[in-house]
């Protein structure tokens, strides 16, 4: 075999070590990003389960009655619950699809990452072969 040959050789054994080293790099990222992703979701839960609990505040007969135990009402239904879901609905929802799309995009860039890896083994195996 040729020095010429030999140098291929180990070039390509480089390439393919650092593209195995990207690829697990990113499947630590995926892991990291997926149990995010739980956290969260886990935490939207939670918001819309205890979302109840954002009513359960109530006047009684000494504190307030009438018009003011009505706005207090109304004020606890509209402002207190739609400020609540606003956190799971919004904020919540809208990290879990950032955090989606960022997997789908470290998903394709490891398939195109596994597709080099072939290819340059597939080279190697040539190589090698002469």
């Amino acid at each position: 075999m040729s020095m010429d040959f030999s140098a291929k050789i180990r070039e390509t054994e480089s390439v393919i070590r650092r593209l195995s080293g990207e690829i697990n790099g990113h499947r630590h990222d995926l892991e990291r990003l997926r149990q995010t992703k739980a956290q969260l979701i886990r935490y939207y839960d939670h918001f819309i389960e205890k979302s109840d609990h954002v009513s359960k505040p109530a006047l009684t007969k000494n504190t307030g009655s009438g018009e003011v135990e009505n706005e207090f009402l109304s004020f606890r239904q509209n402002e207190w619950k739609r400020s609540y879901l606003a956190i799971p609905n919004n904020q919540l929802s809208n990290r879990i699809e950032q955090i989606e799309e960022r997997i789908n995009q470290i998903d394709s860039k490891m398939i195109r990452l596994e597709n080099q890896v072939y290819g340059k083994r597939v080279h190697l195996s040539y190589l090698e072969s002469r």
